[in-house]
């Protein structure tokens, strides 16, 4: 007999917005206990027009955050409304390509 054992994990995260701001949206891509969590948020930058990832993983590892695949064991992404990307952030990794961000963009 196998026993499934579900573990849940809840993720804060805090938007400073403005008092009449709209409440952006926010759509968890990855929930793999044994993968990166990838968290996709759509209204964000001053406009609300942009869209940021915020992905992390255990250890360095590779993911996807949106157009960019990363190895890292955290970063984050901004994305323009034309899909540009327009500011990238990595914590203890590269690009997965092994090349210097300014080629990203």
């Amino acid at each position: 007999m196998t026993r499934t054992t579900r573990c849940w994990c809840f993720v804060p995260l805090a938007f400073p917005l403005a008092p009449a701001a709209v409440v952006p949206a926010v759509h968890v891509h990855t929930a793999d206990l044994d993968a990166a969590r990838v968290v996709e948020v759509r209204g964000t930058g001053p406009d609300g027009r942009m869209r940021d990832w915020i992905g992390w993983h255990a250890s360095v590892g590779p993911f996807d955050l949106g157009p960019l695949r990363v190895h890292a064991a955290a970063a984050w992404l901004r994305q323009a409304e034309s899909g540009e990307i327009v500011a990238v952030g990595i914590a203890d990794g590269t690009a997965a390509d092994g090349g210097p961000l300014q080629r990203l963009t």
